[in-house]
């Protein structure tokens, strides 16, 4: 017995694959901005931040002379 699908159900499946496609590529679209804006804004947080002075490097007591 042989079965055959009809061209309604072609018609129906190139539509709902087109749709998916289209709900797929916005929602990965709106996913990448968002991701985007997050990581631009904490590098330009990070930027802002004011970096604590260096501290000056101290050279152990003792250091320049020998024992003996």
């Amino acid at each position: 017995m042989r079965t055959f699908l009809p061209p309604e159900f072609w018609w129906m499946f190139g539509e709902s694959l087109a749709v998916t496609m289209v709900l797929i590529l916005v929602t990965v679209a709106v996913a990448d901005a968002l991701y985007l804006g997050c990581v631009r804004r904490r590098r330009l947080h990070v930027a802002r931040r004011p970096q604590p002075p260096a501290r000056p490097r101290r050279t152990p007591v003792g250091a320049g002379r020998r024992l003996g």
